[in-house]
């Protein structure tokens, strides 16, 4: 079931002892109790009272008589917890001396998972180097395409996922390590924890000490081939 909230009500039958108090009690938990011996007497002293699951979920009074005089109905508005409630109820004659037999009914409370929430904005940052400052440095064919067919790309699938796309091409003389830097750091400006963001890089880079460096556009190289014999660059000329 779904619903938290729910009533149930149980019927009780006088054996002889009249109708006491009424306990209710939830995973053993204790929740109430209610006396309807106000609502309903007998003169005889001896003897308990039985009680039994007569319906739930329908709404009606809280105590009411059945048609034969010797049972009531008593309802209860109950308040269920996530997962598995076992609901017990016992009855005690007039004088709450004599108890009925625990009843109960299990009901699991199945609640809807909670609708996951699509960000809202997808940021892309695309960063695409195809000559490089240094003219020494071969340059590259396909990286500021690549970085640009990304961004068209994901403009056309994102719509579908997102209210908003904010996309940063960062290409050629505009990638150098300022700017790149300065381009995320008005996303981190911007950008919410719900959001979404892409870094993509396509140009040269180098490994140095089982790390990979990406080169931006002003990178400081000693001599032409430096990038291809893994000499050392100047720390601060890499993005890290």
């Amino acid at each position: 079931m779904t619903e938290r909230q729910i009533e149930v009500r149980v019927a009780l039958t006088d054996q002889g002892g009249g109708i006491g108090k009424v306990v209710w009690k939830i995973n053993s938990d204790f929740i109430s109790d209610v006396d309807p011996g106000h609502f309903y007497s007998r003169t005889r002293s001896n003897g308990g009272v039985t009680v039994g699951v007569d319906s739930m979920d329908h709404p009606g009074s809280n105590i009411s008589h059945a048609q034969d005089g010797s049972t009531i109905l008593v309802a209860k508005q109950l308040s269920l917890r996530s997962g598995r409630n076992v609901l017990e109820v016992i009855a005690y004659n007039r004088h709450n001396e004599v108890k009925s037999r625990p009843q109960q009914l299990t009901l699991t409370l199945v609640e809807p998972l909670p609708q996951a929430t699509a960000p809202k904005k997808l940021y892309v940052v695309a960063v695409g180097i195809n000559h490089y400052r240094e003219n020494s440095i071969d340059p590259l064919r396909y990286t500021v395409s690549d970085a640009q067919a990304l961004v068209a790309a994901l403009r056309r699938i994102g719509r579908r996922l997102f209210e908003a796309i904010i996309p940063f091409e960062v290409t050629d003389t505009q990638a150098t390590r300022q700017g790149i830097e300065t381009t995320l750091k008005a996303v981190a400006a911007q950008a919410q924890p719900q959001d979404v963001f892409v870094f993509y890089l396509a140009g040269h880079g180098v490994v140095q000490k089982g790390l990979y460096h990406f080169l931006p556009y002003d990178i400081q190289s000693p001599d032409g081939d430096a990038i291809y014999r893994g000499a050392k660059y100047p720390t601060k000329s890499f993005l890290t």
